[in-house]
């Protein structure tokens, strides 16, 4: 009974650290991840400075996205995948060229 209490009582004080700190800054990434194994209950939180020339993960690349974009377009027009039910109803594709289903766009 103590235990519990006592756990609870850490949780809830986990839950008002990670709850109680301000939003994360336009200028930086916030991470605050909480785990409960067993009777232990954890909260860390990760605070990363970002300057103007790191990468941030919504930011994208309009070269990257066009040569992925015509990737794309050329696998499609090489493999036209079709799908179709086997016989347990699982979807399965077939390609129209050999080395498709590992993304292969060119012979």
């Amino acid at each position: 009974m103590a235990t519990r209490m006592v756990r609870h009582a850490v949780a809830a004080s986990c839950l008002i650290v990670a709850l109680a700190t301000p939003p994360a800054q336009a200028d930086g990434i916030r991470n605050t991840t909480c785990l409960q194994t067993g009777g232990a209950f954890s909260c860390t939180s990760h605070w990363r400075h970002v300057t103007g020339s790191q990468y941030l993960p919504w930011q994208t690349d309009p070269r990257e996205t066009a040569a992925s974009a015509e990737r794309e377009r050329k696998w499609l027009a090489r493999c036209r995948p079709v799908a179709t039910e086997d016989q347990f109803g699982i979807s399965r594709y077939r390609y129209a060229a050999k080395g498709c289903e590992f993304g292969k766009t060119e012979d």
